[in-house]
């Protein structure tokens, strides 16, 4: 009995820490999506994913159900998308004064 005690015991406190971690996760991606969304001012800024990738490493995007992991997969993907177009941008930009440089000091 002691011992069926204690597995149901352990797997209610393994429960309450997966509750627990799974609300912060979600906070943290909160926050995050949100400075995303701040920072679409369409110069060109690069978008926060630390905590996206973090949790996809890590494992505990499995905290999230099937329909959050999807969405967001969705959502960070489009992020990515965007931060490769804006360093593509970026780098067009830093070549393109290099450029205007190297030909005024020419003349």
């Amino acid at each position: 009995m002691g011992v069926l005690g204690a597995f149901i015991l352990e797997r209610l406190y393994s429960w309450y820490k997966d509750t627990q971690n799974e609300n912060k996760l979600k906070e943290s991606l909160r926050s995050e999506l949100e400075k995303c969304l701040a920072l679409l001012t369409g110069q060109g800024n690069l978008l926060p994913t630390m905590m996206w990738n973090s949790a996809v490493t890590s494992g505990d995007v499995k905290l999230l159900s099937y329909n959050e992991r999807t969405q967001l997969s969705g959502f960070y993907f489009e992020i990515e998308n965007h931060n490769y177009e804006a360093k593509r941008v970026r780098d067009s930009a830093v070549v393109s004064q290099t450029l205007s440089i190297h030909c005024y000091s020419e003349y």
